[in-house]
């Protein structure tokens, strides 16, 4: 049968009414729906759009705390002699080395130093000789086992003495009136109080702390209203202020048993490692705890997601940029990562998002596409007069299916209602490929030409007429396919549909068809019948 225009234009007609209604239809709904706000696309850029998700309650309690230095390795420094202060070398926050000089005093005990060295040398010679001679009334058994022991005990005494003198001298470092004051310990400077001009006295208070900072502690508080929920051993997460993105993990190595008298807490003690000295003694901190863990599930949205006002919590539900909504929730528990809430009673959720468009485009052209499939299928049949035709041509509808739905993927755009309307004009469009190909090669095989000979002739006489329509459709609706801006959301995959299927459906069209007509065609073609 041969292929006219009026067949082909009917085709295109009736699809195109088909689509138009059904976009009418489905544009009157979304007017009816939106609302008379809609947000622009700079405030657009600002918002964080997050999906709520069902998820196992996880409750945990947070705890106010402080970094503290590690006790263990911390070295306050005070004062042996008296003196004023001549000037310093350090700052509050500075790394030292064991023996680093930290600061110059000025004072006579340098000379009293030497002098009482010089004495207990002395004292310990006089000593040493005198543990001699009761060693050796020992071996006379003049002496008893008490005096040998009060000798050596005594010599022993003394060289403690001299050494403890030895190593202050070391410290000071005393040279004339002037003593240097040294690091005891490597280490960070925590406190300080020490300056210029500043007179400090021998056993007074301390001048300077130095630190290790390789490990710090976490000193949380407990109340007595948390005490059933905080176990030696517990998971931690600490937050700070200073890193508000940033959780630092531990556990609770130890609880006090005594609650402290001026705040009325027990001291919960974290230790945490701190290899890139982000904790700083002084530094204010949160302790996120796990606590209560149920076998249920809720709704889980980012704390920061939940508004709360007038006692009262709330949620902004957004579908589109014109569609909106506020919703009342009840916060039921809470973490450091979620909230979890339920709707008042008598309120269903609506899953916002893919699985939202996929499911409402499922129902509103679950009637659309059958027809149209139906209706094509039908003029197909008109215009061929036969089935063998009728179902090599529909093949062009699998290539469209494929090539839509491929350039949807490779957009990551998702489907709805828009991309299902380009669909049924997809439908269209491929179906005049399949009449165009199939006719002009029927007419060749009447025209008493061989099967491969008609196959090749035939597409090489529709190769223009079939890249024209394709590129007619996807020159005209690229910009809408390419747009960003307000709106886009309803258009784009229309036109993504419609552009990229083209194509795909233009390229199997010219290799894979005439394969499916040679195969259909084969036997017949032997017999001298074409049909």
């Amino acid at each position: 049968m041969i292929v006219t225009n009026k067949t082909r234009y009917t085709v295109v007609l009736c699809l195109f009414a088909l689509a138009i209604l059904t976009g009418c239809k489905k544009e009157q709904e979304h007017k009816e729906e939106q609302k008379s706000y809609c947000i622009s696309r700079e405030l657009k850029k600002e918002m964080i759009l997050v999906k709520a998700e069902m998820r196992p309650v996880e409750e945990s309690i947070t705890l106010t705390g402080e970094v503290e230095s590690n006790s263990d390795k911390t070295v306050p420094f005070v004062s042996l002699v008296d003196g004023v202060v001549t000037d310093t070398y350090f700052s509050l926050g500075d790394y030292v080395r064991k023996g680093q000089t930290l600061a110059s005093v000025k004072s006579t005990a340098v000379n009293e130093l030497q002098g009482d060295t010089q004495t207990l040398q002395a004292q310990l010679a006089v000593a040493k000789r005198k543990l001699s001679s009761v060693e050796a009334m020992y071996k006379d058994d003049i002496a008893s086992q008490k005096d040998l022991q009060e000798a050596k005990s005594e010599v022993a005494i003394l060289q403690s003495n001299i050494s403890r003198t030895q190593k202050n001298m070391q410290v000071y470092s005393a040279g004339g009136n002037t003593i240097q004051l040294k690091a005891p310990a490597d280490g960070y400077v925590i406190a300080k109080n020490i300056a210029k001009g500043m007179p400090v006295t021998s056993g007074g208070d301390q001048l300077f702390t130095i630190a290790n900072l390789d490990k710090v502690w976490v000193m949380a508080n407990v109340y007595a209203t948390n005490m059933r929920n905080v176990y030696v051993g517990q998971p931690a997460v600490v937050k700070t202020l200073a890193y508000p993105d940033e959780s630092f993990s531990g556990k609770i190595n130890m609880i006090s048993q005594v609650f402290n008298e001026n705040e009325r807490v027990l001291k919960a003690k974290i230790i945490m490692d701190n290899n890139g000295m982000k904790l700083r003694p002084g530094m204010s901190a949160d302790v996120v705890l796990p606590v209560n863990p149920q076998n249920r599930n809720a709704l889980a949205i980012p704390p920061k997601a939940l508004i709360f006002d007038n006692n009262q919590s709330y949620v902004l539900v957004y579908k589109d940029d014109c569609n909106l909504s506020i919703r009342p929730v009840t916060e039921i528990a809470s973490n450091s990562r979620y909230s979890y809430v339920e709707l008042p009673k008598g309120q269903k959720m609506t899953w916002a998002g893919e699985f939202e468009s996929k499911e409402r485009a499922a129902s509103q052209l679950s009637m659309v596409v059958p027809v149209s499939l139906i209706l094509i299928l039908m003029l197909l049949y008109f215009n061929f007069g036969n089935i063998k035709d009728t179902l090599i041509s529909s093949v062009t509808l699998a290539f469209a299916f494929v090539g839509g739905f491929i350039s949807l993927w490779l957009t990551g755009t998702i489907f709805g209602i828009s991309a299902g309307i380009g669909f049924i004009i997809l439908f269209g469009v491929a179906t005049i490929d399949g009449i165009v190909l199939i006719g002009v090669m029927k007419e060749n095989l009447r025209n008493k030409l061989s099967l491969t000979e008609a196959i090749r002739r035939g597409v090489e006489s529709r190769i223009r007429p079939v890249v024209m329509i394709a590129l007619m459709g996807s020159m005209g609706l690229l910009p809408a396919a390419l747009s960003g801006g307000m709106g886009s959301e309803i258009q784009k995959p229309l036109a993504i549909m419609i552009v990229g299927g083209l194509i795909i459906c233009m390229l199997l069209s010219f290799t894979v068809l005439p394969v499916i007509f040679y195969y259909a065609y084969r036997k017949s073609s032997r017999g001298g019948h074409h049909g």
